[in-house]
């Protein structure tokens, strides 16, 4: 999901501005400490009371390597024709930009076997939220009139429009939930649910939020710059929908996340987070484990000191892996993660300065190797096209190879969305003023 344009006048006050982004490229990797992902063995998860959460497991702490690899692969930026590009789809890219209400006034649709372009110019007002299907057949999108109504348009890949509905009041943000239906946010009954919705059908369901605790404690506040589309909602449901990830809290009140399933009704497992509630929880596109950002500081609330890592969650409440990054800073906080189509690959951003919003770095996590690769980009917040109150992860190629990021050039101030290979550390030129939106097949 891409979020676009708020409704809320709470939520526009968190909008940040784009300012600078820094591209670093001449960084060896032995000037580095080395760290990488550690494995840990599968292991069956003890039952607990969800009113009641003492169970927390945790990986033994002789398991984490002292150092190990992250590889580091700077990005060489090619100005060359993408139809030579060994992958394919269409691009989708935002054009005219206004960023004083984070929105588009156009629609690219880029092939990049045949080269073909199309642009889509809609006689409404401006373009907001936007989401590509899992198996990148359709986008749906957003049009807002001037704050006054929503429509909501499906388009497969060659930009032609299928379906245009008109949004009910009270439903907010979006994003597919599988190539048939979508999750909306209903921000006009009590705990958010999510309003699971055919626009080919228009039949829907309620999908309610399960909470063991009174929802009055876990204050929009406390999730809205971590949890991403779910921040309302605070329930983070696999494809299968038979597994949930919701906030909760010990019998000390401190927070932790917790693995319920939700057909046996059962909580699994307890992870503890230690301040907040843990970062950009993702399910895998196979449903199999889910990855969160979790400080790892037991003195977090004490000393304010970030040291999280991405864990990787089997659907049973296994810890499959974890990250080791404090090995290379005492200070460490990750965010915006999104896996690759095959469940292999986890992209994120990761920064060592205490300020969690400056020097976000881009790095690629191969769960199946557990190698780290970091491409020599770093972004601050503000860089960022959706700003820090939504997800700005990479958007990754139907074909798991490639990813499609957005770059600022310090002296000339000019956004380019370009195609990194995740494999050779090359880059590609796409266009110049334009935002990446979504890759379709």
């Amino acid at each position: 999901m891409t979020e676009m344009t708020p409704r809320k006048s709470c939520l526009a006050a968190l909008i940040v501005l784009s300012t600078l982004l820094i591209v670093s490229c001449g960084i060896g990797s032995d000037e580095f400490p080395q760290t990488k992902a550690t494995e840990f063995p599968s292991s069956t998860p003890t039952e607990f009371s969800s009113n009641n959460v003492t169970l927390t497991p945790n990986p033994p702490a002789t398991a984490l390597p002292d150092q190990s690899d992250v590889q580091y692969q700077c990005l060489d930026i090619r100005d060359e024709n993408l139809q030579s590009l060994p992958t394919g789809g269409t691009l989708i890219l935002g054009g005219k930009l206004d960023l004083n209400v984070r929105s588009l006034e156009s629609l690219l649709f880029l092939n990049l076997k045949s080269g073909d372009e199309k642009v889509l110019l809609p006689p409404e007002d401006l373009l907001s939220t936007f989401s590509v299907s899992p198996q990148g057949k359709y986008l749906a999108y957003e049009v807002w009139n001037g704050g006054k109504s929503f429509t909501l348009k499906i388009s497969d890949a060659e930009g032609n429009m299928l379906i245009s509905i008109d949004v009910a009041k009270d439903w907010y943000s979006f994003e597919w939930f599988d190539d048939e239906n979508l999750l909306i946010e209903d921000l006009g009954e009590k705990n958010n649910p999510f309003i699971l919705f055919s626009p080919f059908t228009q039949e829907q369901s309620i999908l309610e939020a399960y909470f063991a605790k009174d929802t009055d404690i876990f204050s929009d506040t406390d999730l809205i710059y971590y949890w991403g589309f779910y921040m309302y909602h605070k329930n983070v449901h696999d494809p299968h929908l038979t597994r949930t990830l919701y906030p909760s809290s010990n019998a000390d009140y401190d927070p932790v996340v917790v693995l319920r399933d939700l057909v046996s009704g059962e909580d699994l497992a307890a992870f503890p987070t230690y301040a907040g509630f843990g970062v950009s929880p993702k399910w895998s596109p196979d449903g199999e484990k889910i990855a969160i950002g979790l400080n790892t500081n037991t003195s977090a609330k004490i000393d304010g000191v970030n040291a999280y890592e991405i864990f990787v969650i089997g659907r049973d409440g296994e810890i499959l892996l974890s990250t080791n990054l404090t090995a290379l800073s005492k200070t460490i906080y990750t965010s915006y993660l999104s896996w690759s189509p095959d469940s292999r690959y986890i992209a994120f951003r990761y920064t060592t300065d205490s300020d969690i919003n400056e020097n976000l770095e881009l790095a690629v996590l191969d769960t199946s190797t557990n190698q780290i690769t970091n491409y020599c980009i770093t972004n601050n917040i503000d860089d960022l096209f959706f700003g820090s109150s939504y997800d700005s992860a990479p958007i990754w190629s139907p074909d798991s190879e490639f990813l499609l990021i957005e770059t600022l050039e310090p002296e000339t101030q000019a956004r380019n969305t370009l195609i990194v290979d995740i494999g050779n550390g090359q880059a590609y030129l796409v266009r110049t003023g334009f935002a990446p939106i979504g890759w379709m097949k």
